[in-house]
Order: structure tokens, then C-alpha cells, then sequence
């Protein structure tokens, strides 16, 4: 009864109003399950596990469950079935399992919480130790990165069902009860495979770079390992020892204006060999950047985007656009946008003809309140960013990313496949689309000898759109 008594005061302290019901009819179901006879128990499993599935709806619903897991296997919750045993598991199995239908990945979570119980000795299993514990859901939390950092893509909007966002709740539970040491080679190469396809949207990646650096504190991790994290935590965070010492930004500006120009220099190189190694931007690489675009320091603007030869006579003949567009949508928020930008000027989109009237306009076009809320409601409090700014810089990351376009999990691979091919192939066209819409709330095209309007389209597939919010 004391270990009862001490569950029951731990649920007490993380409990919320809208789960008390739920938590009381998990509660009575286990008791139940626990009291019956051997014989009895599938009786009473099915009634422990539809209560179990509504607390995994959330991560705070994991917590309540895992304060029960250590009386699972008294219970009867694995009785006559694959998980009785938790020394025979494997790995590589719960993928599998925690993604069907049914009881089976409900089990499969129960299953997790147990092993989490006696890995942080919350109770003892007499065939599985601490550490083995431990070891295997260091192994499942290494194959199963993406319930810890969800895709942005139609396949994982498709497959997003009741079951994965359980097992997503489950996976940030983990993450927040285990350290993630033992993972960061996984991690680090996860990373790595993601920043090289250099996505337009890099939240994901930001994502598992901050998860890696909570790790920076484990004294066992390897020494490659660790310096894989500190490049990629300082390409977002800021890779020189100015910025560095000065993580403010107003600080950091403060000091830029003050140094002469071989600093500024450096400054410059440094901030671009990490953002061409990642496709990642710092805050403070943009203050610089338009520090120097400020002054019209053409050579050290060339220096801080990396620029190969292409790139620089590209912008030296049409410096005057690109000294715009920096002024108008490369800011802190917006900051990627200044690779886009650097893409663009090796691509030489500036010599198509359609293009710098395309921006300028963009700049300049009265949009929709429509259009103007949606932009803006992305945008962080107090960023001083007008929606005009949102929308050029959202397009001149797609005219120098174009490979860089996903669909996030939005419904729409056929828009993603016709704005990545326009950008790629007709940025001219590209940037004829994006004003009518933005103005007119309207799109025209002739489809089979027939022309048709988007706003005279009723339904749509996106009831959510889908995006990366700027901060």
C-alpha cells in the first residue's frame, strides 16, 4: 500500500484538470487488472489499455503513466503476451510495433515506460538490470529519431496518425528523462545528412542541433563527437569570438562599428565558412551583413557571403538591387535568407531579365489584409518586419534554393514541384505568380484549353498551413 500511496501523491503534483478523469479511470482499470486472478487477467486488459491510450495523448499523460509503470509487470499489464519477458526484447522491433494498429503499440509504450522505470531504478527486474535497461532504450531512441524530430514532409503528414503522435509524446518523454549522450553519434550524422540538402525550412535541424548541445555536458562523450556539435551549435548561434563574447545583438553591433577593417574581415570569413559548411546563418552574421551593406562595403559583403568568382561579379553589376534587398528582408528573423541570397548571385538570377522588376515589385505591392495577416502572424512580437519583408525574403530564398523547396506537411507536392521548377527554370514567371496572389488573392491558368481561377476554387486540401515561424 506505501507504494500506491506514493504514486498516487506523484500524480497528484502533475495532474491537470482536463486529465483527472482520465488519470482516475487508468487508475481503477490497473487496480482492477491488478486484483484479478491470474487466470482472469485478459479479462481486464483490454478496459487498463483504452484507458492507458487516452493519458498518451500527451506528454504530460506519459509522465502520469510512467509514475504507474513500476507495478506493470505485478499487474499483469504484459501477461500472455511478447512483452511478458523484457530481457528477451529487441530493439529494432519497437518501430515496427509502437506504429500498428490496435493494442500492440499500446503495449509497446507501456513496454518503454517500464524499461525507463527500471533503467532510472525506480523499481528492479530480476532478469533486467539498470544498465541494460538503459542500453536498450538508447538503442530505440537511435532508430527512431524521427518520433524525436517529426518530418516536415507529405510522406509524415500521411502517416501521422493516432499512433505516431503517441509514439512522438513518448520519444519527448524519453528525451527529457534520459540523457541523449549515448545518441550524438546518430544525432550528429543525422544532422549532417539534413543540413547538406540544404532545405529552405531548417527548423528541424535547429532542433536537433540544441537537443545535441544539452549533451555538451556529458563528460563521456568522444572528442570528434564533440567538436561536430560546438561547429554546428556556433553556426546557428555564432562561430566568432566576438560574437561569441557578445551573445546580445545590439551589444555585439556595437562592437562591429568599432572595429577596423582587417577585423571586419575576419569577422566576415568566419561567419561565411560556417554558413557554407551548414546552410546555416547566425543572428549575428546578419548584423554584420548589414553593417557592411550599410556602408556599401562591396569587397567584405562579397567576403561574408562566400562568394565564389560568380558570385562577386555578380554582385558587383547589380549591387544596387542586392543593397535593397538586404535593407528590406535580410534581418535577425529572416536570416537564411541571406544564403538564398548568396545562391542566387552564384546562379546568376539577377541577369534574367524579368527578376529585378519581379523584387521591386514585390517590395512595393499593396497586399492583401488577407495576405498581410497570414505573413505576419509567423513573425515573433516586436521584430519591426512589415509582411512586404516576409513575403521578398520568402522569395529570394526559393530563387537561390530552389533543390531547397518542401511541401512541409502541407498537402501540396504538385505546388512544391511547380514553385521549385518556376524558381529553377522561369524565376521571371515565378515572380508574376507571386504579386497576383499576394494582391488579387487570385491565380489565372489555362488548364486543358480551359482557363481557371483559384479564387473560384472551392475545397482545397490544407485546412492548416503548414509553416516555419521566424524568430
Amino acid at each position: 500500500m506505501k507504494g500506491r500511496d506514493t504514486n498516487k501523491l506523484a500524480v497528484n503534483m502533475i495532474k491537470t484538470s482536463k486529465q483527472e478523469d482520465i488519470t482516475d479511470k487508468f487508475t481503477n482499470a490497473l487496480n482492477n487488472l491488478d486484483r484479478a486472478f491470474p487466470y482472469a487477467k485478459t479479462l481486464y486488459q483490454n478496459d487498463m489499455f483504452i484507458a492507458a491510450s487516452k493519458l498518451m495523448n500527451s506528454v504530460e499523460g506519459m509522465q502520469i503513466l510512467y509514475q504507474f509503470a513500476d507495478r506493470f509487470d505485478k499487474a499483469g499489464v504484459f501477461q500472455d503476451s511478447p512483452w511478458e519477458h523484457p530481457a528477451k526484447l529487441q530493439a529494432p522491433l519497437v518501430t515496427g510495433s509502437i506504429k500498428a494498429k490496435g493494442t500492440q503499440s499500446l503495449i509497446e509504450i507501456l513496454s518503454e515506460l517500464r524499461m525507463l522505470s527500471i533503467a532510472k531504478e525506480r523499481h528492479r527486474h530480476k532478469n533486467v538490470s539498470a544498465e541494460m535497461a538503459k542500453s536498450f532504450l538508447y538503442e530505440v531512441m537511435a532508430l527512431n529519431l524521427d518520433f524525436l524530430f517529426p518530418e516536415d514532409t507529405e510522406a509524415a503528414r500521411l502517416e501521422r496518425s493516432k499512433e505516431v503522435k503517441r509514439a512522438e509524446n513518448l520519444f519527448k518523454f524519453l528525451a527529457a528523462e534520459l540523457t541523449l549522450s549515448a545518441i550524438t553519434g546518430t544525432l550528429i550524422k543525422e544532422i549532417h545528412n539534413l543540413s547538406v540538402q540544404r532545405p529552405i525550412m531548417v527548423d528541424r535541424i535547429v532542433s536537433m542541433i540544441k537537443k545535441a548541445q544539452q549533451t555538451l555536458s556529458d563528460p563521456d562523450i568522444n572528442e570528434t563527437d564533440r567538436k561536430a556539435i560546438n561547429r554546428y551549435v556556433a553556426a546557428i548561434s555564432g562561430p566568432t569570438q566576438l560574437s561569441q563574447a557578445y551573445p546580445e545583438l545590439h551589444e555585439y553591433r556595437n562592437m562591429v562599428m568599432n572595429l577596423e577593417n582587417h577585423d571586419l574581415e575576419e569577422e566576415a570569413r568566419t561567419f561565411a565558412e560556417f554558413m557554407r559548411e551548414t546552410g546555416l546563418v547566425s543572428p549575428h552574421h546578419i548584423v554584420l551583413v548589414r553593417y557592411l551593406n550599410f556602408n556599401e562595403n562591396r569587397d567584405l559583403l562579397a567576403t561574408a557571403m562566400g562568394l565564389n568568382e560568380k558570385g562577386k561579379a555578380n554582385l558587383k553589376e547589380h549591387f544596387l538591387i542586392v543593397k535593397e534587398l538586404i535593407k528590406v528582408a535580410i534581418h535577425p528573423p529572416t536570416r537564411q535568407t541571406l544564403y538564398g541570397l548568396a545562391r542566387m548571385l552564384e546562379r546568376g538570377v539577377f541577369s534574367y531579365t524579368p527578376v529585378i522588376p519581379g523584387l521591386r515589385r514585390l517590395i512595393e505591392l499593396d497586399v492583401l489584409p488577407e495576405t498581410r495577416n497570414l505573413l505576419l502572424k509567423w513573425l515573433g512580437k516586436d521584430e519591426g518586419l512589415t509582411a512586404n519583408d516576409i513575403m521578398v525574403s520568402g522569395a529570394i530564398r526559393v530563387l537561390g534554393q530552389p533543390l531547397g523547396v518542401g511541401q512541409g506537411l502541407n498537402p501540396t507536392c504538385q505546388t512544391a514541384r511547380g514553385i521549385s521548377l518556376w524558381s529553377l527554370h522561369a524565376p521571371g514567371y515565378l515572380l508574376e505568380l507571386i504579386p497576383r496572389a499576394a494582391r488579387d488573392g487570385d491565380i489565372d491558368m489555362n488548364f486543358e484549353g480551359l482557363e481557371i481561377h483559384s479564387k473560384y476554387l472551392s475545397g482545397g486540401l490544407i485546412s492548416e498551413l503548414n509553416v516555419e515561424k521566424l524568430d
